[in-house]
């Protein structure tokens, strides 16, 4: 709604704010591309995961395998169970489901086979020669040859352009057994038993999940990591039951579930968010995840800082008008907060990898920036959710600096408008504060300062900040045009009366 008015008034400051149409942002207007900010940097072999993919399941028992009592841990499951688990999308929830959804339909991995694998005491991850992650390649490679060796599985029908070499992109391999659970390197490519072909030239991870003591959500994390995806928590055991790559939780058959931070969606490909510039400020309206709409989140930034450092803002819920889904235990940690605003806040290198940060909550904790920055006090990594009518504090930036946040060169805060748990969408106001100077007898060059201002108030309001707290300095004079006010403003007369639209 549009209202219009008359103004006469002389050595007071008027507020004026007004009810907004929604604006739009997109991710072209503000002079940077998603690009720049990571958009499809992760890939296997050059290659997005966009489409489908293959994917082998390995069910691998270990004999002998205990647990920290010494006490006989077998295998939870059998293969059928594990089959289902994974391919099964009419199943509630599944990895390929889980997959689906956070892509927002736009990945998700075909049944290629599943192999059962019985393995003695002596194929043990902790048998292998070397300390943890030294020997990955050896633990990993011989699980993938045991599968070929096996005969249960024809790997050469993947190789898509039968040149020998079967690649991590042609074909996936997920690991289900009673060992380990991580995302490994096989070492390389891993050679067939009779030499005509191998897997992974080029990248050869794989993703191993201990059935005996992992949630699903862990699955998930682990399969996301050969796709690129890197974990979160850091030392601090940040996000936890915000992103799969946060602190992990639970154990044996907990199907804790929760959707993967929007950064990571992005640089795969899976999401296309709007980019709003912080100097400009606005709102913007948020979809729930589960909506399934890539255009959901929103980037903030100010192109004055570049874009190596930035915020994402997004919609989380455990009760949209489409249900949990795999939202369905987001902020499962927090007694309040679980509908609301995610604040993510992020720092990365020109090749878009993340930064490390040393945390100023805890000493010497050192995480990578992508974390959430919940209430009251935009809080690192926490769990929490900005719920409805709720105000941020100011944005502050790392500024490349490792030590401390400091404070932002725009002054720009959030207010989530009221909204009802489980609404499909919020509506989030960005409010920058900025200074805009007029004078309506002013003959020389024009940028709104003090020193060269505008020479009409309709020049001072599009260049106005939307804020709570801008303020259009007006110095005394008339302006026979009446104006139409749409944004909030505190107009503020200097140095006489002004007279506007008489």
């Amino acid at each position: 709604m549009l209202m219009q008015r008359l103004f006469h008034f002389g050595g007071a400051a008027i507020r004026w704010g007004s009810v907004l149409a929604m604006l739009a942002f997109l991710g072209t207007a503000s002079g940077a591309s998603l690009q720049d900010f990571g958009y499809q940097s992760m890939n296997v072999n050059g290659k997005l995961a966009i489409g489908q993919r293959p994917l082998l399941l390995i069910v691998a028992n270990f004999a002998g395998e205990t647990d920290s009592a010494g006490n006989p841990e077998p295998m939870v499951h059998d293969a059928a169970y594990y089959d289902d688990l994974v391919f099964n999308l009419s199943r509630y929830p599944s990895v390929n489901g889980y997959f689906k959804a956070v892509s927002n339909g736009r990945f998700s991995w075909t049944r290629a086979g599943v192999v059962q694998l019985n393995l003695p005491a002596s194929a043990h991850d902790a048998t292998w020669p070397g300390p943890p992650h030294v020997h990955d390649a050896p633990y990993t490679s011989n699980l993938v040859y045991q599968a070929m060796a096996s005969g249960q599985f024809n790997f050469k029908a993947f190789d898509a352009n039968g040149d020998g070499h079967i690649t991590q992109d042609e074909l996936g391999i997920l690991v289900v057994g009673n060992d380990f659970t991580g995302c490994r390197f096989a070492g390389g490519a891993v050679a067939s038993p009779d030499g005509s072909y191998d897997w992974g030239q080029g990248s050869s991870y794989v993703a191993l999940d201990r059935d005996t003591d992992s949630a699903f959500v862990v699955m998930c994390e682990e399969f996301e990591e050969t796709l690129g995806c890197v974990d979160l928590y850091g030392d601090l055991d940040y996000d936890t039951t915000l992103t799969p790559q946060g602190a992990p939780i639970c154990g044996t058959d907990c199907f804790y579930i929760y959707y993967l931070d929007p950064w990571q969606r992005m640089c795969l490909g899976w999401s296309q968010p709007r980019i709003l510039p912080l100097p400009a400020g606005g709102v913007v309206t948020l979809s729930a995840v589960q909506a399934g709409d890539p255009a959901a989140p929103v980037i903030l930034y100010d192109p004055a800082h570049g874009t190596g450092e930035f915020w994402m803002l997004e919609y989380r819920t455990p009760t949209s008008p489409n249900g949990g889904g795999y939202d369905a235990n987001v902020a499962g940690y927090a007694s309040t907060d679980t509908n609301g605003l995610a604040v993510w806040h992020i720092q990365q290198s020109s090749g878009h990898t993340l930064m490390t940060t040393v945390s100023n909550n805890i000493t010497l904790g050192r995480q990578p920036a992508d974390w959430n920055e919940g209430p009251p006090n935009l809080k690192w990594g926490a769990s929490t959710l900005w719920g409805s009518d709720s105000v941020t504090p100011v944005l502050t930036w790392q500024n490349n600096d490792p030590t401390a946040a400091t404070p932002a060169p725009t002054r720009t805060h959030l207010h989530v408008r009221p909204f009802a748990a489980g609404d499909g969408s919020i509506t989030v106001e960005v409010l920058t504060d900025g200074d805009v100077w007029v004078d309506f007898g002013w003959k020389g060059a024009q940028n709104g300062t003090e020193a060269n201002p505008f020479d009409s108030l309709a020049q001072g309001l599009s260049a106005l900040p939307y804020g709570d707290a801008s303020h259009i300095f007006i110095k005394a004079g008339k302006s026979p045009a009446p104006i139409a006010i749409n944004q909030p403003a505190i107009l503020e007369a200097v140095g006489g009366t002004v007279v506007i639209g008489r």
